[in-house]
């Protein structure tokens, strides 16, 4: 009977150092799928929002629509009038130090930020004039951002 008893305890030492050990707290969650990625139009799209959101905000005007090109716009998106620097690197802008004038240069970086990210995915995307169009717009909200920033009093 001992050696039985003796052989079921090894029997089970054995098992349980065989088996993988487990957390008794907080037990790992369980994997999820990794979220779906954004199509570089669902991207720009989002972006452009956002930039339609803060232009409200700052009471911009709505930029102009652009006349139909000769040539598709993508083809030059990237070439056209750059985004301006954020506020902090251009050495013309002087805006008052006033919490007004902060908001304002804050909500013109973002703004010009999301321009230069549109027009990064529009670039990437040739032949596609609604991308163009948008990284247009969106760099003529930026400028008109940096502009109402630099020149805040």
């Amino acid at each position: 009977m001992k050696k039985l008893f003796a052989a079921w305890l090894c029997a089970v030492v054995v098992a349980c150092a065989a088996s993988p050990k487990q957390a008794t707290t907080n037990p790992a969650p369980p994997t999820m799928a990794p979220p779906m990625t954004a199509t570089p139009h669902d991207e720009i799209e989002r972006l452009s929002n956002e930039i339609e959101q803060q232009r409200t905000q700052m009471n911009l005007p709505v930029p102009a629509p652009l006349p139909a090109p000769a040539e598709p716009m993508a083809a030059h998106a990237g070439a056209m009038t750059p985004v301006p620097p954020p506020h902090a690197e251009d050495p013309t802008c002087h805006p008052a130090p006033s919490q007004t004038c902060t908001d304002s240069c804050t909500l013109g970086d973002s703004i010009c930020g999301n321009a230069d990210k549109i027009c990064k995915l529009a670039d990437g995307m040739p032949g596609d004039d609604w991308a163009a169009g948008k990284c247009s717009t969106a760099k003529q909200t930026c400028s008109d951002a940096h502009k109402r920033c630099c020149e805040c009093t």
